[in-house]
């Protein structure tokens, strides 16, 4: 469900770019594959500093966006959405028990998704 960076063939393509690498080459060449006036929002985590192509971002009016994703002023619209049944999770989602972890994480499943019995209460 993501795009395949192809180096330097995609450079000026799309307004929104949004990422999870912290592999500052890929970060840079998201951040070269930006339209002018773009948006880069990138989750990944990057430990030590990483250089980026600063000149080519002010001249082309882009943003990049760092850190953490913040879901939770959204999650009220999205609990809307999954009442009225416009979201489907279980087109994209795969739910296996938790003790399968392991074996789940390695595999190719959609987005796992590991239910455990409740520990407390009933």
């Amino acid at each position: 469900m993501g795009a395949e960076v192809d180096a330097g063939t995609q450079h000026l393509q799309y307004p929104v770019v949004i990422g999870a690498t912290s592999d500052g080459g890929l970060l840079r060449e998201a951040v070269l594959c930006l339209a002018p006036g773009g948006h880069l929002s990138n989750a990944g985590m990057f430990f030590a500093d990483t250089p980026l192509p600063l000149w080519e971002m002010y001249q082309r009016d882009v943003t990049v966006s760092l850190g953490a994703v913040s879901v939770t002023p959204h999650v009220p619209a999205v609990l809307d959405l999954l009442r009225l049944g416009r979201l489907r999770p279980e087109l994209v989602i795969s739910v296996h028990d938790a003790e399968q972890a392991p074996q789940v994480l390695l595999s190719r499943a959609m987005k796992p998704v590991l239910v455990r019995p409740q520990l407390i209460g009933s």
